[in-house]
């Protein structure tokens, strides 16, 4: 969290990140004038660093480091792609929970705090491809070396509606309170009057869901697409068109 938008601010908040999660080699942001401001401070603050003055006073390592910021062009988010989506779901979590409410400067960062939590605890792909290994790969396993875990729920996140094949997937249940991710693997489909998946059988840790593919969520990774059993989807369209 930011205290206001001007470079000052941002330069304080970039201390902060690098204090907790060690100095990024690149910052990738949007043309807003206090991040073009804050990399030129850091540029002149490299050069002081490197300068005759400081040599003796400053470790040499930490006179070699700087930050390399890339800009994106002015009103372009899709030039960002993957962390613009980042930002999409953070604003995503805290409009929704926020909505108009005025809080005080603690609560606001410990909402954000907690929907970072929630973002990456978020599944990536399988840690294997043994169909009895449930476990995944999450971004809290690069920072942290393992699942984050929460007391208390703040919302839900949606999730996108395809047609699965069997696979590594995420199941989403009523009321499931963030960074309760139930993962499986799906055993069994169901094909519709359509041919198309619509009903699948999915095994978890806590025993077998059946549920509409718009319940289901698959891992974007190569295992899940691939087809499912030619004689499985052979002997159910036989059934369909025989009905």
């Amino acid at each position: 969290m930011a205290s206001d938008q001007t470079t000052d601010g941002f330069i304080a908040s970039l201390r902060r990140l690098v204090a907790r999660r060690c100095r990024p080699e690149i910052v990738m942001c949007d043309n807003a004038k206090y991040f073009v401001g804050a990399k030129r401070e850091l540029d002149q603050l490299r050069l002081l660093f490197n300068s005759q003055t400081f040599t003796n006073s400053i470790p040499q390592a930490a006179a070699n480091e700087g930050i390399n910021f890339k800009f994106i062009p002015p009103r372009a988010p899709n030039f960002g792609g993957l962390w613009e989506a980042a930002v999409k779901s953070m604003k995503y979590h805290l409009k929704r929970t926020l909505g108009t409410d005025i809080t005080t400067p603690d609560e606001f960062n410990t909402l954000l705090t907690q929907i970072e939590a929630c973002l990456n605890s978020r599944p990536l792909v399988p840690i294997s491809n043994d169909p009895s290994d449930l476990d995944v790969l999450t971004p809290a396993h690069f920072l942290i070396h393992r699942l984050i875990d929460i007391y208390k729920p703040f919302g839900k996140s949606g999730l996108q509606q395809q047609n699965l094949t069997e696979g590594m997937v995420l199941v989403n249940n009523d009321n499931q309170p963030p960074l309760r991710w139930v993962m499986g693997r799906i055993i069994e489909v169901h094909i519709g009057g359509d041919r198309n998946v619509r009903v699948v059988k999915v095994k978890t840790k806590h025993g077998l869901y059946t549920r509409a593919i718009s319940k289901i969520c698959v891992l974007p990774i190569e295992d899940n697409e691939t087809p499912v059993k030619d004689e499985h989807i052979e002997r159910q369209q036989q059934d369909i068109q025989t009905s």
